[in-house]
């Protein structure tokens, strides 16, 4: 595998950035300045981008850094470390930090670490991602075992039985569990308004 490499920075200062072949990293764009916006085409697979800290100012990265992430893209930052607190741009979401005075090697090296941390963001937020939709979708059948139990004044275990004979249309649990949730609020707002209409009758 070689990785893929966007950068923005001075090219002529860092005379080695072609040497970096040798290490499977191969620039496929480059830019002496980040404009707002100015990034790479999205249908492009890119895997890192290489930016020097002054090319990068500081109202828009943020948004520059989100974006990477966003398109699944790490982002390494080449700094003066004597100018520059590494702990404060890593916590605006640089996957590393790499000092100017570092060779073609070190940089390879960090931009493969940041690499490998992007995908493990990744698939930790796809993993936070399922844990939320499952808790969700648990809330839901909680709540309708509850509602059939209300209704039919039976145990929740043979709500959940009812439940389960409903969805025999091949319909997910929770997609059955929220169409009876919905349907008692239907009925209950239907109730109330049944209600009101009744006691504005009364003389």
């Amino acid at each position: 595998m070689t990785l893929k490499l966007v950068i923005y920075l001075d090219h002529v200062r860092f005379g080695w950035l072609d040497a970096l072949s040798a290490y499977d990293v191969t620039v496929v764009h480059r830019h002496t300045a980040v404009a707002d916006g100015q990034l790479w085409n999205e249908r492009e697979t890119i895997h890192a981008v290489l930016v020097e800290a002054k090319f990068l100012a500081s109202t828009i990265r943020n948004t520059f850094i989100n974006h990477c992430h966003q398109m699944g893209t790490a982002v390494a930052m080449l700094t003066e470390l004597n100018g520059t607190r590494p702990l404060e741009l890593l916590r605006q979401g640089v996957d590393i930090v790499v000092p100017t005075s570092a060779g073609p090697a070190e940089v390879a090296c960090a931009i493969w670490s940041a690499h490998h941390q992007s995908l493990a963001r990744r698939e930790l937020s796809r993993e936070l991602e399922l844990l939320r939709t499952a808790t969700s979708e648990r809330s839901l059948i909680e709540r309708a075992k509850q509602i059939i139990a209300e209704q039919s004044n039976i145990s929740e275990a043979n709500a959940m039985r009812a439940r389960r004979r409903a969805a025999r249309d091949r319909r997910r649990m929770p997609e059955v569990a929220q169409t009876i949730i919905e349907a008692h609020e239907i009925m209950a707002r239907n109730t109330r308004q049944l209600n009101i209409g009744e006691s504005s009758d009364v003389p």
